[in-house]
């Protein structure tokens, strides 16, 4: 255990270290377990495979903070998505895409493609303007400032 929990980060883990680790998250000492969540938070994304299967465990507790960690980096990935948009999009940008970036933020499983054909789909011509004015002439593009 001394080894899953020191401060060096291995570049990968084995099999049963990884097991060992993630057994760890149903601990009920919340110092063992912000510890091991915070080393599993250490890996990033390669996490998200390891915890899946987790994610329909039979014990309600492993469940729920596996999908706690899992949910946590796929925000803190929308949330650099949404950031490298705003950074390189300048000063005027699609409103829908960043829109469904920002939703994204939050709800990482929404599908903003999705989401937005739905609205689109609303009016006729898919013309839909900054003001939402669907019947006024002009460009479809609505932008949005990010400072």
């Amino acid at each position: 255990m001394d080894t899953l929990l020191s401060t060096d980060l291995p570049a990968t883990l084995t099999s049963k270290q990884r097991t060992a680790l993630i057994s760890l998250l149903v601990d009920d000492d919340p110092a063992i377990y912000d510890m091991v969540r915070r080393r599993i938070l250490d890996y990033g994304r390669v996490a998200c495979e390891w915890l899946r299967p987790y994610m329909l465990s039979n014990d309600p507790a492993m469940r729920r903070r596996a999908l706690e960690i899992v949910h946590h980096l796929a925000r803190q990935d929308s949330d650099e998505r949404f950031l490298d948009f705003c950074l390189h999009n300048g000063e005027e940008l699609d409103l829908e895409q960043a829109l469904g970036l920002l939703a994204q933020t939050q709800y990482p499983d929404a599908n903003s493609d999705e989401h937005r054909n739905q609205h689109i789909d609303q009016y006729p011509d898919g013309d839909v303007h900054s003001d939402g004015d669907a019947s006024r002439a002009g460009s479809s593009q609505r932008r949005l400032h990010c400072q």
